[in-house]
C-alpha cells in the first residue's frame, strides 16, 4: 500500500481500509485487488493487495497493469465526446454513413446515432452469437438495453473520423494528455511484466477474447472476421489495459472538467435510481449523484468505479477474479458508504 493522506467527507480513514479491503479479499477469495480512492478531486490513497500471478506468486503493486474490460466504454466515450466537442461528430447523427466495412445488413441500423450507442439505446444486441447477423432487437432510442455491439459499430464510425486506429486515438486524446503512463488500448509488450493473469470465482486460471486474440495466427483471426464481422480488435468496449492510479487520474479528469457535464446528465431511464448519461450509468442516492461502470471480462477481471462530481469524491478497485464484483459490493459502502445494492442487476 502507498498512503498518500486521509480522505476527507464520507471517505472512511484511510488506516482503516486498508485492513478491511484485506479481510474482505480473503472472504470473497479474491486473487489480487488494486484500489485508488479519490476526495475533493485529487487521489488520496491506493491499496495492492494479494497477487497478479498465482502461479509465479508475484504480488499485486500500483503499477500492476488489469483488463480493464467495460471500464473500457467511459474512457472511450470520454474521448469520443471530445469529437463531439470539436464539432466532428454530432451526438444525434447516424452512424452508418461513416462505416465503410461490413457491419450488418438491417436497415434498422442506419437509425442509430452515437448518443444511442453511448446511453445504450442503440437497440443492437450486447453480443451476436456465432452464425448470426447483427439486428437490431427494438426500435433504437427508444429503452435501455447493454450493448457491447453498439461500441462496435461507434468505433468504426470514430476510426473514420479521426482517421486513426482506435489504439493511437486514445493514446493521442487520453494517455498522454492525462499522463497515463501504464495504460494501453491495445497489447504492448512494454507492459508484459506488470500485467495481471485472471482467475475465475474458483480460483483457475483462464483466458478472455484479448488474450486467445494475441495468441491466433493471422489465419485464425480471419476467420474470426468471416463469422463476427462487426467486431474490431482492440475492441472500444473492453479494449484497455490500465492500473488503478492511472484509471484514476481519468477519474479526476471527469470530477474537475465542467465541459464534460453533458456526458454526466440523464439520457434514459433504468430503474427509479439508475439511469444512464454518455458511456456513463448514474446513480441517484439521496440527493447525491454518483456517476459509475462496472467490469466483468469473461468472469475474469471484475472491477468498479465511481465519482460523485459535487463533493469531489471517487473509486477505482480493479481485480483479477471473478469474485472481484462481490468484493466490490462490501467494500464501496465502507469507503464511500455508497449502497451497491441498486446496481445488483448489473453484477449477476
Amino acid at each position: 500500500m502507498a498512503a498518500g493522506g486521509i480522505a476527507s467527507g464520507v471517505l472512511a480513514a484511510v488506516g482503516s481500509l486498508s485492513k478491511r479491503a484485506e479481510q474482505l479479499r480473503n472472504k470473497h477469495k479474491v486473487m489480487g485487488v488494486a484500489v485508488a480512492l479519490i476526495s475533493d478531486g485529487n487521489v488520496v490513497d491506493t491499496y495492492a493487495l494479494g497477487l497478479k500471478d498465482a502461479e509465479k506468486g508475484a504480488g499485486v503493486e500500483a503499477d500492476t497493469v488489469f483488463q480493464a474490460a467495460s471500464l473500457s466504454k467511459p474512457a472511450f466515450a470520454y474521448c469520443v465526446f471530445q469529437l463531439v466537442q470539436e464539432g466532428k461528430l454530432r451526438l444525434d447523427e447516424p452512424l452508418l454513413p461513416y462505416v465503410t466495412e461490413r457491419f450488418s445488413e438491417d436497415p434498422a441500423v442506419a437509425k442509430v446515432t452515437a448518443r444511442m450507442v453511448l446511453a445504450h439505446t442503440s437497440g443492437l444486441p450486447h453480443s451476436v452469437p456465432d452464425g448470426k447477423k447483427v439486428e437490431i432487437q427494438f426500435e433504437p432510442g427508444s429503452k435501455f438495453a447493454y450493448s457491447a455491439t453498439g461500441f462496435d459499430l461507434l468505433q468504426r464510425a470514430v476510426a473514420k473520423i479521426s482517421e486513426q486506429p482506435i489504439e493511437i486515438f486514445m493514446r493521442e486524446r487520453m494517455f498522454k494528455p492525462l499522463e497515463m503512463d501504464r495504460s494501453e488500448f491495445d497489447w504492448s509488450e512494454r507492459l508484459a511484466g506488470s500485467l495481471a493473469a485472471g482467475y475465475d470465482a474458483k480460483g483457475k486460471r483462464g483466458e478472455t477474447f484479448l488474450d486467445k486474440y494475441r495468441a491466433w495466427s493471422a489465419e485464425r483471426r480471419a476467420a474470426v472476421k468471416r463469422v463476427h464481422p462487426e467486431i474490431s480488435y482492440p475492441p472500444a468496449a473492453a479494449g484497455l489495459y490500465t492500473t488503478a492510479p492511472d484509471y484514476a487520474k481519468f477519474l479526476r479528469k471527469m470530477i474537475r472538467d465542467k465541459s464534460l457535464e453533458e456526458m454526466c446528465r440523464a439520457q434514459v431511464k433504468v430503474t427509479d435510481q439508475v439511469s444512464w448519461g454518455l458511456g456513463w450509468g448514474l446513480l441517484k442516492e439521496k440527493r447525491r449523484i454518483w456517476v459509475w461502470h462496472w467490469g466483468n471480462w469473461s468472469g475474469l477481471f471484475q472491477h468498479f468505479a465511481a465519482i460523485n462530481r459535487a463533493t469531489g469524491e471517487g473509486i477505482v478497485v480493479l481485480t483479477n477474479s471473478g469474485n472481484g464484483l462481490a468484493f466490490c459490493r462490501d467494500f464501496v459502502p465502507v469507503a464511500l458508504g455508497l449502497s451497491l445494492n441498486p446496481l445488483r442487476r448489473f453484477f449477476e
